[in-house]
């Protein structure tokens, strides 16, 4: 949850996403690294606005794409 809370905070994501994005986490149930870029791009398939989903999916991109540091700044969050 508090993974999700940073996330939030670095990426500009709003209640709603947040919560979006923590549902998905927890319904998959892999709560990992790829587990959450996993729940970041399924919530982007529930956003109506077009550019707001494509942001997400990019983050899902960035996310993978994060060196060991920063990926242990979210991990230690928990």
């Amino acid at each position: 949850m508090k993974t999700v809370e940073v996330l939030a905070q670095r990426y500009t994501l709003n209640d709603v996403e947040r919560s979006g994005v923590l549902r998905h986490l927890i319904t998959e149930g892999e709560l990992s690294g790829y587990g959450l870029v996993n729940a970041v791009t399924h919530y982007s398939q529930e956003i109506d606005d077009y550019d707001r989903a494509t942001e997400f999916e990019a983050l899902g991109g960035k996310l993978i794409e994060l060196g060991t540091a920063e990926w242990k700044g979210l991990a230690e969050a928990i």
